[in-house]
């Protein structure tokens, strides 16, 4: 195999879901090719593990429309490191990499991990432009795909389909089985974004501890919601039974005492921390969004309910806990599940495949 020279494009290596699996990819290319990263806002804590790899990386600190001068720099990066493939993740990024493979005539590919769909000008303008100039377009769901294609219309050989991956190890193989003395949890972990929905997880912990009052919550993530979430909890009556453990360097310490994972987002891709769920044992309840029904079969290795809906969680959290013989049947399904189709070897091995046959 020869030994390609790639240049990964993301906007920031800051910790979430998108970023983790661009790193994660970038070190294990990096074993069989030369990989270079462009940050091109923002740095962050995902700096640390490409230094743990030799991954070299550039950081542009763009700011704006009106900072685009700085990526020109971009056009050294190539230069320098006599790049082949130019790689990047969503529609900024991508829109950058297109371009710039344009201009310097190498292959642009982009993976495009979830966009908003607004029906902006900018926005189409910048899939329209990722469409044009990219070889292939990869996505991580047939959801994301198809809405891509109707928003803006693709030649269908250009699009693909890469469901993300996770990285098994010793944390991910079982949910803890020497839980401290603690009540039964129910967790969610999300960046404390508007579209996460913690508003609908605190309302069913209302209805739920209404019923059942010795239960844990527990809200795993950071972001500048937290204080109306705190006040929120304070409003509803249920300070004492709801946790929030601000921003983890590693969720699982949390994640694996939960008894219910929950995830309410109003959209989603195909969410790692769902799968991280389903790869501890933790029995799911989600949001029917997204490309969550490509992951999760309702009553078969996980609970859907329907967006918006805190009845409905707060019935399918209670059903779990109560229910010991459905919640262990859907994480023993859930673990196979994740398992068999989204395991981090089989997208680095598709992704590897996609960058050297375009």
């Amino acid at each position: 195999m020869t030994r390609k020279n790639i240049l990964i494009v993301i906007d920031r290596l800051k910790e979430s879901g998108m970023e983790v699996l661009a790193v994660n990819l970038a070190c294990s290319l990096s074993e069989k090719h030369n990989v270079i990263v462009v940050a091109t806002r923002e740095g962050g804590n995902l700096e640390k593990e490409l230094q743990e790899h030799g991954v070299p990386y550039y950081i542009l600190r763009r700011r704006g429309m009106r900072e685009t001068y700085k990526i020109i720099k971009m056009f050294g990066y190539i230069r320098r490191h006599n790049i082949d493939i130019i790689y990047s993740h969503n529609a900024g990024s991508s829109f950058w990499g297109g371009l710039f493979a344009f201009l310097t005539g190498k292959k642009a590919i982009s993976h495009i991990h979830g966009l908003a769909y607004n029906n902006s000008l900018k926005e189409k303008f910048v899939c329209r432009i990722v469409s044009v100039f990219s070889k292939k377009i990869m996505f991580i769901s047939k959801n994301e795909m198809s809405k891509f294609n109707l928003y803006v219309p693709v030649k269908r050989n250009k699009l693909t389909i890469v469901y993300n991956g996770i990285i098994f190890n010793e944390t991910t193989k079982k949910k803890s089985e020497e839980k401290p003395n603690i009540p039964k949890r129910v967790g969610i972990v999300a960046a404390l974004r508007k579209e996460k929905k913690h508003e609908l997880f605190l309302e069913a912990a209302k209805k739920i501890l209404e019923r059942i009052p010795d239960i844990e919550f527990v809200v795993v993530g950071d972001g500048v919601r937290k204080k109306g979430l705190i006040e929120m909890a304070d409003r509803l009556g249920i300070t004492k039974n709801v946790i929030f453990t601000g921003f983890q360097e590693d969720v699982s310490n949390w994640m694996t005492t939960f008894d219910v994972g929950v995830l309410c987002s109003e959209r989603e891709g195909v969410p790692l921390v769902l799968l991280e769920y389903l790869a501890c044992r933790i029995p799911t309840v989600c949001t029917n969004v997204g490309g969550i029904p490509e992951v999760i079969t309702h009553n078969e290795n996980g609970l859907l309910i329907e967006s918006g809906n805190a009845d409905d969680l707060a019935t399918s959290i209670t059903m779990l806990l109560q229910n010991r013989k459905l919640a262990e049947k859907l994480s023993d399904n859930g673990y196979k599940t994740v398992l068999k189709k989204f395991s981090f070897e089989n997208m680095l091995r598709q992704t590897e495949t996609i960058l050297l046959d375009c």
